[in-house]
């Protein structure tokens, strides 16, 4: 009894912390959205809220709204962001946060942490923080370009890489520290040129079976050794696994070699399309919105569709027993979930709020 009292207290004292009330305000006034947007963020003890109406994050921790504080830091963006914010995500390390949406994205650069609780600035209620907006050019002079998904590309060598799914088909790997021009550009469908920065073409092709396909979303996966044995890792190199949703259902997976990303003409190894067991003549819907790939043994990769169904598929990595072995492809086991509208309403609900 004594424990169910003390949660019910913890979740008041968050419920009505301040921080929370000022999203709240945020839902039901003129700047609230019909469309569902990832704009909190909690990453371990920390939160982090993007206030819509100000343009500015919001940040406290935990164990600040248990000790009863009820007050909030302000980061200031030094470039307010020009388009509307559909989400924010914080890099691995926590020196970052990326904040996008469908026609920009922008990086803030936290300040320092010092003082009870690590604090930023010591518990400063309000902090100029510096913003980088990235690929600026790239969305001026393609005004019909729109930014499908981004993640933060951490390695070994650093965390200040964005990788960027855009409606041209295109990923680019962007350095936070030069956010201009992509360090790479990889296309993922046929007739699609991107100038890159270093003056020529960079051109990846799936086949032309895709035709008019759309890429839609994509998420990082296990190395590179999981999938093909037969690929050798050198000492030093980094190789990370990029699954690639397509509208119809149909996963790519891409191999970067992040010590290969200075070389003028890389191209990343292409796995593809993974075949499904047991098979569907509809490739499991034609409306797939999102996957992600949970960090298990096997990897399993979650899918979801906007008829609300989600999938389930497990990875099974390439061995030298497989057949045609010239042709890539990993087989994928999956299992539907009916009951997934549930989760749907939730969110509605949550929403509501």
């Amino acid at each position: 009894m004594a424990a169910s009292m003390k949660d019910a207290d913890s979740e008041n004292l968050i419920d009505n912390h301040p921080i929370f009330k000022t999203l709240r305000s945020n839902l039901s006034s003129k700047y609230s959205s019909k469309y569902p947007k990832n704009i909190v963020e909690v990453v371990t003890s920390d939160i982090f809220v993007w206030d819509r109406q100000n343009l500015h994050l919001l940040t406290t921790n935990i164990n600040v709204i248990l000790a009863n504080d009820l007050h909030y830091q302000t980061l200031l963006c030094t470039n307010q962001p020009l388009f509307d914010v559909d989400g924010i995500c914080v890099s691995a390390s926590g020196l970052y946060v990326v904040i996008y949406g469908a026609l920009g994205v922008s990086v803030v650069e936290l300040p320092r942490r010092c003082g009870q609780f690590a604090k930023f600035q010591n518990g400063c209620p309000k902090i100029v923080t510096k913003t980088i907006p990235i690929g600026v050019h790239l969305f001026q002079v393609n005004d019909k370009l729109k930014l499908l998904d981004v993640k933060w590309f951490s390695s070994h060598q650093s965390d200040n890489h964005l990788l960027l799914l855009t409606s041209d088909n295109y990923l680019r790997l962007f350095d936070a520290l030069s956010p201009q021009l992509p360090v790479q550009a990889f296309c993922l469908a046929e007739n699609t040129l991107y100038k890159s920065n270093f003056g020529s073409n960079l051109t990846l092709t799936i086949p032309a079976a895709l035709g008019d396909e759309q890429a839609i979303a994509f998420d990082f996966g296990p190395t590179n050794q999981y999938l093909n044995k037969h690929i050798v890792k050198l000492p030093g190199e980094d190789i990370v696994s990029v699954f690639v949703l397509f509208g119809n259902g149909d996963v790519y997976c891409v191999l970067l070699n992040s010590s290969s990303f200075h070389r003028e003409k890389y191209k990343p190894e292409i796995i593809g399309p993974l075949s499904m067991f047991p098979a569907a003549e509809d490739n499991y819907g034609n409306d797939a919105t999102s996957i992600i790939c949970l960090s298990t043994v096997p990897p399993v990769l979650v899918t979801a569709t906007s008829s609300g169904k989600i999938y389930h598929s497990v990875v099974l990595g390439r061995t030298s027993s497989d057949d045609h072995d010239d042709v890539k492809v990993c087989k994928v086991n999956v299992e539907t979930h009916e009951d997934s509208f549930v989760l749907i309403n939730t969110i509605k609900d949550c929403c509501k709020m």
